[in-house]
This record gives C-alpha cells, structure tokens and sequence, in this order.
C-alpha cells in the first residue's frame, strides 16, 4: 500500500474520514514507513495519520470518483476506504477519528 498511495502525494484523495460509506477530498500529504498522512479542508486545517493496517481498500480510475460534498464535491482519481476505529466490545461501537489540528 505505501508504494501505492506514495505516487500520489501532493493529490487530492477520496477518504472516508468524516462518515463511514461516504468519501470526502483530502490531500494525500506524506506518506511513511507505518503510516500516511492526510489534510482535511475546512475552516481548520486538520490532518488525519493512518497506520496501513487501517486499508479496507484503495481504488484508482483515470475517469475519477465523485467526492461527497454539497458545495465541495471534487472528482479524484483515487479513493481510500480505512476501517473506522470502535469503541465498546458488542460491535456497535461509535467510530471515532483522530485528528491534530495546526
């Protein structure tokens, strides 16, 4: 995966950051030996670090994906689908993302 997603540093990427089945733009900012490392646009700047073991999946199409969003839709052409972090132990936990903000 890292070789994967290191062509694409500097991009913008489909991830599913904010809600678990839709795909918002990100910028793919770095991209290291555990982890990568995206911004989310906004009135703050957040990044969001994922460890590799977080991939569902990574999907890429030269025709691009719609990003979701009512005024910030964006075609990328690679999207990320990352396992969403739960917490409680009956399997209906609450995803919880973790975020710095600069």
């Amino acid at each position: 995966m890292k070789a994967l997603l290191h062509k694409n540093v500097g991009q913008e990427l489909g991830i599913n950051c904010k809600e678990v089945a839709k795909f918002h733009a990100a910028t793919l900012v770095s991209v290291l030996d555990n982890y990568f490392t995206i911004e989310v646009p906004g009135p703050r700047l957040v990044r969001f670090h994922y460890p590799y073991s977080q991939i569902i999946f990574v999907s890429e199409c030269a025709d691009g994906f719609q990003t979701t969003g009512f005024f910030s839709s964006k075609k990328v052409n690679i999207i990320v689908q990352v396992q969403p972090l739960t917490t409680g132990g009956n399997g209906s936990g609450v995803g919880v993302g973790v975020g710095i903000v600069f």
